[in-house]
């Protein structure tokens, strides 16, 4: 039996992002290895038990410890993992392939300790240094990006240029399996309302490194959006990030919808008109669809200096409207024909063409083949052996 290829999730996440594409594609044309999806969430588990997937349900940290021999290499779409020492010990050994979860509008990794008052505790420091380096392969989506923030961020032996798995579905309509995890019932709400003759505009704001923050506060009050979309036929989207404080909202609004902050948002993107966001690095996915983008933020400044800091100069991604309120927001939305004036257009195409390199519906399929290749029996760079699963966790796969 082939080793194990595992794959890991972010802890404050379920199935979604370049994670969800890349084992789905392995599943479907890896040849090489065992794919087996690992994740303490019984959420999740039941999830991909329920569509015949593979995957195991893990309690305790040191229970992995039993997979080790059987370990051809893991994957992520982030280093979180590394941060459990237990877990760290028992898949340290083995190739760690990073998919990452975000183009880097935000620092990142190692980026994030220069010019930081962070990089005085050190402590904080020791830890991200040891979670960004040491990484077998880190997956991007230009040359051009990976010399000027990658390689300053993490610490790779190959820096493959594959795309982001997560962007196939911006190019083509979802395959088997894919729609696990999506929001339906958002889905229904984006198409009922585009066939009511409605604009659809996605709303992102990200976290904040402080805890005291909220959609007030960053500017989102929600009941006059809904006014102002009732008087001008625009519907709100708003998809918060994983980890964002205010997670369920219940607001029976009529142009605002709320979709689940822990849902897979990438096969909705393609059906809306615009995108809203402050530092989420949604924005660089959105370029493919060459659609409005604005940005809306009202603490332009203390996200710089104080939170996480930028990896550019924001006035030089700026690829839209720059807005502080929602009067300014509303101001540009009401006229909506010229969001797509020819100078954004090419200013997104400009700025499209930097970050992403391939822009196709193939990069879950380019990471597949890839790893077979670099990885598998052939390739020298792996020890191929003849391995079981352990039978305590063997009973949990779901698929053979």
């Amino acid at each position: 039996m082939s080793k194990i290829l595992l794959f890991i999730g972010r802890p404050y996440t379920v199935f979604s992002d370049n994670l969800k594409y890349a084992f789905l594609s392995y599943v479907e044309h890896g040849t090489e290895f065992e794919p087996i999806y690992l994740t303490p969430n019984i959420q999740e588990y039941d999830l991909l038990r329920s569509a015949d997937l593979p995957v195991i349900h893990f309690e305790h940290e040191e229970d992995v410890a039993d997979l080790s021999p059987s370990l051809g290499a893991v994957v992520s779409d982030s280093h979180d993992w590394r941060a459990r020492p237990k877990l760290y010990e028992s898949l340290a050994a083995v190739p760690f392939i990073n998919l990452w979860h975000g183009l880097p509008l935000k620092k990142v990794g190692l980026n994030t300790l220069f010019g930081h008052p962070k990089i005085a505790d050190f402590e904080l420091s020791k830890t991200i240094s040891l979670m960004s380096a040491g990484i077998a392969a880190y997956v991007s989506t230009s040359k051009k990006l990976t010399e000027d923030i990658w390689k300053r961020s993490f610490h790779a032996e190959d820096y493959p240029v594959l795309g982001y798995a997560r962007n196939d579905v911006l190019f083509r309509d979802v395959k088997a399996h894919e729609e696990l995890n999506v929001d339906l019932d958002a889905f229904s709400y984006v198409m009922g309302m585009k066939d009511a003759g409605n604009k659809i505009v996605l709303c992102c704001p990200t976290f904040r490194e402080s805890s005291q923050y909220s959609l007030n506060q960053l500017g989102y009050h929600l009941e006059q959006m809904n006014a102002f979309g009732e008087r001008h036929d625009i519907s709100f989207l708003l998809k918060l990030h994983p980890i964002f404080p205010e997670a369920d909202i219940d607001l029976n609004l009529s142009r605002v919808k709320v979709i689940d902050h822990k849902s897979d948002v990438y096969p909705i993107l393609k059906y809306t008109d615009a995108l809203v966001t402050d530092f989420s690095s949604i924005f660089f996915d959105y370029l493919l669809l060459n659609k409005p983008i604005l940005f809306f933020t009202n603490d332009l400044q203390e996200y710089r200096s104080v939170d996480r800091g930028l990896s550019y100069r924001f006035e030089d991604v700026v690829c839209g409207p720059l807005c502080s309120n929602l009067e300014q927001l509303f101001s540009y939305l009401s006229d909506f024909g010229s969001l797509d004036s020819l100078e954004y257009q090419s200013i997104r195409c400009d700025l499209r063409d930097y970050v992403h390199e391939v822009q196709d519906m193939d990069s879950a399929l380019r990471f597949a083949r890839y790893i077979d290749a670099r990885y598998g029996a052939d390739s020298g760079a792996l020890l191929k052996e003849s391995c079981e699963v352990p039978m305590h966790f063997r009973r949990t796969i779901a698929a053979e």
